[in-house]
């Protein structure tokens, strides 16, 4: 299991608790916005992925398999809610972008489950040659 992906991991998880720290700190202002979304959703969504994203670092870090099973449908999860978001959004910046954020929503999905189905694989036959050894 790649150290690489553990800090990426970790990385996700501080990128989507400055996000939420960020809506607080903007809470007075954002409170006076029509906004396309209510403003527990712009709060709860990041500090609940920031919690799943430190998480699965922490049990990346620690090479537990069971992360190895979550990390695809986690991945994708995430890229789908970013993408729900774009489309919620409803701001003409975001609609001008919407097929670029579908091709790489698309992308980061099929590397995810790529990568982990590679990641499982190869933990499946270490596991095959050591209990061949024993």
């Amino acid at each position: 299991m790649p150290l690489w992906i553990g800090l990426a991991l970790g990385a996700l998880s501080l990128f989507n608790g400055l996000g939420a720290l960020n809506v607080l700190a903007a809470l007075p202002t954002l409170r006076e916005l029509p906004l396309g979304l209510p403003l527990v959703v712009l709060l709860g969504v990041p500090m609940a992925w920031c919690a799943i994203f430190a998480g699965l670092s922490l049990g990346w870090l620690l090479k537990r398999r069971r992360v190895v099973r979550l990390f695809a449908p986690l991945m994708a999860a995430y890229a789908l809610s970013r993408l729900g978001v774009a489309f919620l959004a409803q701001s003409d910046y975001d609609q001008g972008r919407l097929g670029a954020q579908i091709a790489l929503t698309a992308l980061w999905i099929g590397a995810a489950w790529w990568y982990a189905r590679r990641i499982e694989g190869r933990l499946a036959r270490q596991t095959d040659s050591r209990a061949a050894e024993g």
